[in-house]
């Protein structure tokens, strides 16, 4: 997958502590975190797209900023 999209999503998620969408933007975050963490080690049977799992999950959660996460801990 190409770096530039991940970068850019990157940018768009930096938004202050009190931002009304920063835990949905930490879940997206957290998303992307897992996808470069495992990258290297995902079965290569989608050769173009290993990974894309993690990357669909992040750009739901992103484009559905008031559907409830959910509960951690």
């Amino acid at each position: 997958m190409a770096e530039q999209p991940l970068t850019v999503a990157r940018h768009v998620c930096r938004v202050p502590d009190d931002d009304p969408d920063a835990p949905t933007i930490a879940a997206v975050n957290r998303l992307l975190d897992l996808y470069e963490e495992h990258r290297k080690h995902f079965p290569q049977r989608n050769q173009d797209l290993p990974g894309w799992d993690l990357i669909s999950a992040a750009a739901t959660v992103a484009r559905t900023p008031t559907a409830p996460l959910p509960a951690t801990g």
